[in-house]
């Protein structure tokens, strides 16, 4: 992505906090921007009000809705709240109005995040080193320890876009979680209109319920279908339903009705690992695993097993 593409949210990061240095864009899509940066003045106020390190990453999206800012929010408030070290510490936050170089309103709203910088991939930039079952058991045990937090919040919090592009291994070997921009509570009314086809989400990991955009079924069980997607994936090197870069209503429909073959079958895994990813898998949600601890202990068992061969 060129910078010309989206110099409008690195004039306006500039104009709102002078003492940040745009290094690199991580990600431009659509209206939302995301930015690595630096900050030059270590008794700026980012520093001293904030707290902020010298690298950051700001988030800035544009022309937000009120769904949009319904989805932040809770994004903001968990963030803002979780002492856990598997998700980007947030700075600061704000919804901006105003041009701070001109006091006018803005013809847009703009939503601005200032959070963490992880050091580390993402696990799209990385799969070799998750080649064999006993490193994709590990990498899940951790995803799921990882998201547990936010699984356990009193609200019951639902990532719904988990994949790849979405978790970033560190330079320690541990994963952090990312953008959870649709963030929702499990089984509420939610903000998307029923009468639309699907909620938000990435067709290739989104669970049937997402889909379907049926709000009483989304739970972490729908996390849970796709963490199973993603370790298959890295185990077969390649997706269970999806062929390639299929066209996206035959995309929704592979993940409603095609069957994966069982895990065992088409790469080196054990059956009981097989059939731990075939239970999270599965089509239905009540088929999944019931709870968070069952599904963390299937996957010690399938690492002990792995230690005993």
């Amino acid at each position: 992505m060129h910078m010309s593409a989206t110099n409008w949210a690195t004039e306006l990061l500039t104009a709102i906090f002078p003492e940040i240095r745009v290094l690199d864009i991580a990600k431009a899509s659509g209206q939302r921007v995301v930015l690595y940066c630096e900050i030059g003045d270590k008794k700026s106020r980012l520093a001293t009000k904030y707290g902020c390190p010298q690298q950051i990453v700001a988030k800035l999206t544009a022309n937000v809705s009120h769904t949009a800012i319904a989805y932040y929010e809770r994004e903001v408030e968990f963030l803002s709240t979780t002492e856990s070290l598997s998700f980007p510490k947030l700075y600061h936050y704000s919804l901006i109005t105003e041009d701070p170089r001109t006091e006018t309103p803005l013809n847009a709203k703009v939503f601005l995040t200032i959070e963490e910088f992880l050091d580390g991939k993402p696990l799209s930039a990385c799969p070799e080193k998750y080649s064999d079952p006993e490193t994709v058991i590990e990498l899940l045990a951790d995803l799921v320890t990882a998201l547990t937090p936010l699984w356990d919040h009193p609200k019951r919090f639902v990532h719904r876009d988990l994949k790849p592009d979405n978790i970033i291994i560190k330079t320690d070997g541990s994963p952090s979680i990312i953008d959870l921009g649709i963030v929702r509570e499990a089984g509420a009314t939610g903000v998307t209109a029923t009468v639309f086809p699907h909620g938000p989400m990435t067709p290739r990991y989104a669970s049937p319920e997402q889909i379907a955009n049926l709000k009483r079924d989304i739970s972490f069980k729908s996390d849970f279908f796709a963490l199973g997607i993603i370790a298959y994936e890295l185990l077969a090197k390649r997706h269970p339903l999806v062929e390639g870069n299929e066209p996206f209503d035959e995309t929704l429909s592979k993940m409603v009705s095609a069957q994966a073959s069982p895990l065992h079958k088409v790469t080196s895994a054990s059956e009981e690992f097989s059939a731990v990813i075939g239970q999270m898998i599965e089509k239905a949600p009540y088929k999944r695993q019931r709870t968070i601890e069952m599904l963390a202990q299937q996957i010690d068992n399938c690492r002990k097993q792995g230690e005993r061969i």
